[in-house]
């Protein structure tokens, strides 16, 4: 069972576990894959990389919850694209500068108008 599985699984949520069992010095350089449980944010780790899967299903969310916005159905379909396209070409096809400028203008978007949600 790998170290990512076992975190999946939620056995080692505690981060006096993490400790007890060595795991925090072996995540030193590596980009943790997480579902943002507080604890992996603790972690002094190179990196980390927020499941896909749950900020689709955070974006679906705000798209049920006000229909009438297209901000999140937005970033919902860059994402699905980009997920698409690393399926199905050659990473060093895919033009990631797109990405980056498509993802940075939709954080940078005046919602202030969704504030009566």
């Amino acid at each position: 069972m790998s170290l990512f599985t076992r975190f999946g699984l939620g056995h080692l949520l505690c981060r006096m576990s993490l400790e007890k069992q060595d795991i925090v010095n072996r995540l030193a350089g590596l980009i943790l894959y997480t579902d943002r449980h507080g604890t992996y944010f603790k972690l002094q780790v190179a990196g980390h990389q927020v499941c896909l899967v749950h900020l689709l299903r955070n974006l679906q969310y705000l798209n049920d919850l006000n229909p009438e916005q297209s901000w999140s159905s937005g970033i919902q379909e860059l994402l699905r694209d980009a997920i698409h396209k690393s399926k199905t070409m050659p990473l060093e096809q895919i033009d990631k500068e797109y990405y980056k400028k498509k993802l940075h203008e939709a954080l940078d978007a005046d919602l202030s108008d969704y504030n009566s949600l």
